[in-house]
């Protein structure tokens, strides 16, 4: 649902380019299962992609710690912390 919201937010030019990052294990296997499994929500396909196209996915530890010590602009979001 939040992705869907900066998708929205985006989509319409409401604020300016901030990166989304997702920064959760759990989060990041939910939206895979949206975009494997589009018959079971009301997203196209097509949206599902857009949607899940806003944020940059943080897979690793490694990447969870460089994202943290980045000092710039960007909405992350996380199960924790």
């Amino acid at each position: 649902m939040v992705l869907y919201c900066l998708h929205e937010i985006s989509r319409r030019d409401l604020v300016g380019r901030v990166p989304v990052y997702v920064n959760s294990p759990i989060a990041t296997n939910v939206t895979e299962r949206y975009e494997k499994f589009v018959e079971y929500h009301r997203l196209s396909s097509g949206n599902c992609a857009d949607v899940c196209d806003v944020a940059e996915f943080v897979r690793t530890v490694e990447e969870s710690k460089e994202l943290s010590a980045r000092r710039s602009p960007m909405v992350v979001i996380s199960a924790g912390g």
